[in-house]
C-alpha cells in the first residue's frame, strides 16, 4: 500500500489513473502496492517519519498523554509536504480500499485570550475528504509543545470519521486557555482502519493575556505608631506574566506608586507590602495593582490606622518665685510621639488635692503669666499632654508671689471750696493686691509737719477714699492733705493737696446739640477774685475757643481741647473787671438729655491755689425728629376724624397743628391744637382736600411732619319703593 498526501481531489483522480497504468506523470514507474500477505515495510527515510508522540500531561493540563506512538506515514520518495498526501486505491490490511483522500481546509493559526471554560466556537477547524470501501476512520487532534518536534493526541478529541462525506469538518474546542499554552501547535489527524494516517498542516495558538482579576484584597490594618503594617493581595484570572505594584493615597481620589514595590509576580501568588508606620500615615489608603501586557486590575483600598503612642514628659515645669505684678513662665516638653498632642495647663489651689484647667491658657507647652497677682500665691501648675491614646501629666510646679509696696496712681488735687461747704480729696494706689490700709494726714504749716486726720472727720472717716472734709471754715484756708498707703511690704505717700477756702461763683450750664457748640461766660459781679484763669472742659466736650474783654488777655488752649489758660494773671476777675468766655464743642455721640458736667473755672493764685471756683456743665439738647407722621383720612360728611403725630427731642418739643386749604402753599396754626392728636369732630364738605400737619419745636430747632389729606364724602340717600306682586294659584 502506498500513501500519497494530496490537497485536491483532481490531483487524487489523476494520480489514481497514473497508478493504474504503472507510471507517474513523467513516465516514471510507480512502485506497485505491496502484497497484503507480505509484512508492510516501514519507510526508512527519517525525514518522512511522523514525529513521535511525547508525554505532555505535565506540560499542559489540557493535554493527555495517550502512550501510543504515531504510526509512520508511508509515502513514495520524495514525500510531499504533510497535509497534501492522498491515498490511491489499494487493498487495506483489513480488506478495505481507499479510493481518495484529501484535506479540504487546513486549520489556521489563531490568537485567543486566556479563558476558563468559556468556549463559544471551535478554536481550530479542518475539513477532510475520504473515499473508499470497506474501511472505517477516526479523527483526532494532536498538540506539540516544542515547535513540532514531538506530537501527542489531545485528550477526548477522537471521533468516528464519516467515510464518503464531502469536506467533513474536524473541530477542536479548547475549554481552557492558559498562558503556558502560548505557541502550542495543533494539527488534525485522520486514522483509517486499513492503517493509513493523514495529518493536516500545523496551526499555532497564540495566547493573549487575559483580564487580570483580584483573588484577595488587602485588609485594613491598625498598628501602633512606629509598628509594622502588612498588606497582602493575590491576583488571578490570567496566567500570563504579570507584575504588581503598590500604591498609596491620602483620600482615594489620587494614587501614587510606592517606590520599590514594582515586581514580577507569578499567577495566584500572594504579594505583600510591609512598612513601618509613622503617625503621619494615619488614615492613608493602600492598594495593589496587578497588570499584564493587556490589562490591569487594582484591589480594593485598605485603610491604615496608626494608633499614637502616649507622649512622654521629657521636661516638667519648675517652681517660680516672683514679685506681684511681674511675669512668670512655666516650660514643659514631651517626646515619644508624632501624633497631634494637645497641651492643657492645669492649676490647683488646694495643694494638689484637685485640679482644674487654667482659664484662657494657650494650648502650648509654655505657660506665661504677663502679670501675676497676689491671689496666685501658692498655686501649683502642671501640664496635661493628651492624644488619641490617652493623657500623661507633668510634675507640678509651685508659684510663689511676693507682695510689693503700693504705688500711688492718683494723687489728691488741690481744691477750693466756699466756707461751710465740704472739700473732697481723692487718691488711688495700685501695683499690689496685698491688703493695704489708708490713712489721711493734714498739715497746717505748709507741709512742715503732718498729723493724722481725726477718725471722725466727714462721713467716710480718715481711713477711706475719698476724704471728705465737711463744714470748711475760713481758718482752714491753705491746709494741706495727703494720704499714706501701707501694706506688709511698706508705705507710699501721695502728694499733698491744698485746701483753699475760695469764693464760689455761680454754676453755669450751657445748652448745645450733639456735635454743636455753646459759649459760656465765666463771671461774677459780687465776688471778684485775682488769679490766672484756668478752665477745664466738662466731660464729653472740648474747648474750641476762649476770649476775654480784658486788655492783652489771650488764652492757650491745650491740643486735646481739655483746658484753656489765660496768658496772664488778672487782678481781679469779675465785678466791674474782665470776664472770660469759653466756647465748648459737644462730642457728636453725646446722648440727648445728658448733662455733661465736670467742667470747672478756677482763678489760680501765683502759688497755685484757687481763689475762685466755678462749675461748668453742658446740657445736650436735640432738635425734634419726627417718629410718626399723620395719615390721610377719608370720612363721610358729619363724621369725626383723628390725626396723630409724634416726635423725639430734648427738651421735649411742643406741638402745634396747622392746616392748609391751598394744597400746602400756605399754612395756618389751628387754635388749641397743641397735642399729639388733633381731633376733627364734625367734618364738612367744605373741608374736603384740606391738608394738616404737626409742627414740633424746642430750643434746638423745629420739625414738620408730612401733610395728611382730609377727604370728606357727601352723604347719599337711596329711595326704595315697594310694589306688591299678586300670584294666582290654581288649586283645582
Amino acid at each position: 500500500m502506498i500513501v500519497y498526501l494530496l490537497r485536491h481531489p483532481v490531483i487524487a483522480s489523476t494520480l489514481a489513473l497514473m497508478l493504474s497504468s504503472g507510471v507517474d506523470g513523467s513516465g516514471v514507474s510507480v512502485v506497485p502496492a505491496p502484497d497484503e500477505n507480505r509484512p508492510v515495510q516501514e519507510h526508512t527515510n527519517e525525514s518522512q517519519r511522523a514525529p513521535e508522540a511525547a508525554p505532555l500531561a505535565s506540560m499542559n493540563p489540557a493535554i493527555e498523554t495517550t502512550g501510543w506512538a504515531v504510526p509512520l506515514v508511508r509515502t513514495p520518495e520524495p514525500s510531499p509536504s504533510p497535509g497534501s498526501h492522498m491515498n490511491t486505491e489499494s487493498p487495506s490490511r483489513a480488506g478495505g480500499t481507499i479510493s481518495g483522500a484529501w484535506w479540504g481546509a487546513q486549520p489556521r493559526d489563531v490568537a485567543l485570550v486566556e479563558r476558563v471554560n468559556q468556549p463559544f466556537r471551535s478554536d481550530f477547524t479542518a475539513t477532510f475528504n475520504l473515499l473508499g470501501g470497506g474501511i472505517t476512520a477516526t479523527s483526532a487532534w494532536q498538540v506539540s509543545v516544542n515547535g513540532g518536534s514531538t506530537w501527542a493526541d489531545v485528550a477526548d478529541t477522537s471521533r468516528p470519521f464519516s467515510v464518503g462525506g464531502s469536506n467533513v469538518a474536524i473541530s477542536l474546542v479548547l475549554p481552557d486557555i492558559w498562558w503556558p499554552m502560548n505557541g502550542n501547535m495543533y494539527r488534525a489527524v485522520v486514522r483509517v482502519s486499513e492503517g493509513s494516517v493523514f495529518y493536516s498542516d500545523a496551526a499555532t495558538l497564540t495566547v493573549l493575556p487575559g483580564q487580570v482579576a483580584i483573588n484577595a484584597n488587602p485588609q485594613g490594618q491598625t498598628v501602633t505608631e512606629g509598628g509594622t503594617a502588612v498588606f497582602s493581595a493575590r491576583h488571578g484570572g490570567a496566567s500570563a506574566p504579570a507584575e504588581v505594584r503598590w500604591q498609596r493615597s491620602d483620600d482615594q481620589s489620587a494614587w501614587t506608586d510606592i517606590e520599590g514595590t514594582r515586581a514580577p509576580i507569578e499567577f495566584n501568588t500572594e504579594s505583600r507590602y510591609e512598612l513601618e508606620a509613622p503617625f503621619a500615615l494615619d488614615g492613608t489608603f493602600y492598594r495593589a495593582v496587578f497588570s499584564n501586557a493587556r490589562t490591569e486590575a487594582a484591589t480594593n483600598p485598605a485603610r491604615l490606622t496608626v494608633s499614637p503612642l502616649l507622649p512622654v514628659v521629657s521636661q516638667s515645669p519648675v517652681s517660680r518665685s516672683v514679685s506681684e505684678g511681674g511675669s512668670a513662665t512655666f516650660i514643659s516638653r514631651y517626646t515619644g510621639t508624632a501624633a497631634p498632642t494637645s497641651a492643657t495647663w492645669e492649676h490647683s489651689v488646694d495643694g494638689g488635692a484637685s485640679w482644674a484647667d487654667v482659664p484662657d491658657a494657650a494650648a502650648d507647652p509654655t505657660l506665661t503669666f504677663e502679670r501675676v497677682t497676689l491671689d496666685m500665691d501658692g498655686r501649683q501648675y502642671r501640664v496635661r499632654y493628651s492624644n488619641a491614646s490617652g493623657s500623661v501629666w507633668s510634675e507640678a510646679a509651685t508659684l510663689t508671689v511676693r507682695p510689693v509696696r503700693p504705688v500711688v496712681t492718683e494723687h489728691p488735687v488741690s481744691v477750693g471750696v466756699a466756707p461751710g461747704d465740704a472739700a473732697e480729696f481723692s487718691a488711688a494706689f495700685g501695683g499690689t493686691d496685698a491688703e493695704t490700709t489708708v490713712q489721711w494726714q493734714f498739715s497746717t504749716d505748709g507741709g512742715a509737719t503732718f498729723s493724722y486726720v481725726p477718725a471722725g472727720v466727714g462721713p467716710n472717716g480718715a481711713q477711706s477714699i475719698p476724704l471728705i472734709v465737711d463744714s470748711v471754715t475760713p481758718e482752714m484756708d491753705g491746709w494741706l492733705y495727703r494720704v499714706r498707703f501701707t501694706n506688709a511690704a511698706g508705705s507710699a505717700w501721695s502728694d499733698a493737696a491744698r485746701l483753699t477756702v475760695a469764693a464760689v461763683w455761680p454754676d453755669v450750664v450751657g445748652q448745645a446739640v450733639a456735635g454743636g457748640e455753646v459759649e459760656v461766660q465765666i463771671y461774677s459781679i459780687d465776688e471778684p477774685r485775682a488769679g490766672v484763669m484756668e478752665v477745664t472742659a466738662p466731660e464729653g466736650t472740648r474747648i474750641t475757643s476762649a476770649r476775654s474783654n480784658g486788655v492783652n488777655i489771650t488764652f492757650l488752649i491745650s491740643e486735646d481741647g481739655r483746658t484753656a489758660v489765660s496768658s496772664r494773671l488778672v487782678n481781679p476777675w469779675g465785678g466791674a473787671f474782665p470776664s472770660a468766655w469759653v466756647t465748648l464743642q459737644v462730642d457728636p455721640d453725646a446722648p440727648a438729655g445728658a448733662i455733661l458736667d465736670g467742667g470747672q473755672a478756677r482763678a489760680m493764685s501765683s502759688a497755685g491755689v484757687p481763689n475762685m471756683v466755678m462749675s461748668i456743665a453742658v446740657e445736650v439738647i436735640a432738635a425734634p425728629e419726627i417718629t410718626q407722621h399723620p395719615q390721610a383720612v377719608s370720612v363721610v360728611e358729619g363724621q369725626g376724624a383723628v390725626l396723630s403725630a409724634a416726635a423725639t427731642g430734648h427738651p421735649a418739643p411742643a406741638v402745634q397743628w396747622q392746616a392748609s386749604t391751598d394744597a400746602g402753599a400756605s399754612w395756618a396754626d389751628i387754635d388749641g391744637a397743641t397735642g399729639a392728636e388733633f381731633t376733627i369732630d364734625d367734618a364738612r364738605l367744605a373741608m374736603d382736600g384740606t391738608l394738616y400737619r404737626a409742627v414740633f419745636t424746642n430750643s434746638a430747632g423745629t420739625a414738620f411732619t408730612e401733610s395728611a389729606r382730609l377727604s370728606v364724602r357727601e352723604v347719599r340717600y337711596l329711595n326704595l319703593s315697594v310694589r306688591p306682586i299678586v300670584r294666582l294659584v290654581d288649586t283645582l
